[in-house]
């Protein structure tokens, strides 16, 4: 894992955690572009999505271990802000239970923390190892299958994958996001937390009931029309402005 700072080290400081199959270039390189002029953007590389970097993801619990460390040596254990996507959505609540660093606001962007059982986890698997090498040589995964998993209508899905993770990577990142089980402890967390979702993401919908049962404080805001990243692929302007409302705001309504 390594770590990408831009924007000045007296600004606020928020950390970027990007989704699974892809990498931070191609998730947050416009977003975190736009917002260093105002704060200090710190872009996480999740082990396993680097093809020059050789090695691989492993658990959550591991690429959480190197976060905490990395807030706690820099930042003294506290940041302002904390976002992810997708896999770095579920990332950034295994550090809420943790709890071992804080962050005053969270966003999460598609979060993914419903066990969906282990027969549909080997179909994501399946779908997220072959199914991209696949899409990359210019075939087509079934819409029914990609729109199970990532929401109706999803074309931004396929434009963010990268190719170059291992099927170790692969399949520990499925087994670890599509298995995860909230944990009580996440309670704790005091963070002012928004979950924002498209419309047609039948996981992150049922992740958000799941964690406004431990964490009275969270909101949610759904994006009509859309699937699973599009805003942040399809519309990074609208994007990058709900993201300055939302980091920029101080306890009001969105």
């Amino acid at each position: 894992m390594r770590f990408t700072e831009s924007g000045s080290r007296d600004l606020p400081t928020i950390l970027f955690i990007h989704g699974s199959c892809t990498t931070a270039e191609i998730c947050y390189s416009e977003v975190v572009k736009k917002l260093s002029s105002s704060y200090h953007c710190v872009l996480v590389h999740l082990d396993g999505h680097e093809a020059d970097k050789g090695n691989s993801f492993i658990s959550l619990d591991k690429e959480a271990e190197k976060i905490e460390r990395f807030v706690i040596k820099h930042y003294s254990g506290e940041i302002f802000g904390l976002t992810g996507l997708s896999l770095g959505a579920t990332i950034c609540v295994h550090l809420m239970t943790r709890g071992n660093i804080r962050a005053e606001k969270i966003l999460l962007d598609g979060v993914y923390c419903i066990d969906v059982g282990s027969l549909q986890t080997w179909v994501n698997i399946v779908t997220c190892t072959i199914g991209i090498k696949y899409i990359k040589m210019g075939g087509k995964v079934p819409d029914r299958l990609v729109e199970k998993i990532f929401g109706k209508g999803n074309t931004a899905v396929v434009q963010m994958l990268f190719d170059g993770m291992t099927g170790t990577s692969v399949k520990n990142v499925c087994t670890e996001v599509y298995r995860y089980r909230v944990s009580g402890e996440i309670s704790e967390c005091s963070s002012e937390i928004l979950c924002i979702r498209g419309e047609y993401e039948p996981i992150p919908e049922k992740s958000f009931k799941l964690l406004s049962e431990h964490l009275p404080q969270i909101k949610e805001m759904v994006i009509p029309e859309l699937g699973h990243s599009q805003l942040l692929h399809e519309h990074s302007g609208e994007y990058i402005r709900l993201l300055e409302d939302y980091f920029q705001q101080t306890g009001q309504e969105l």
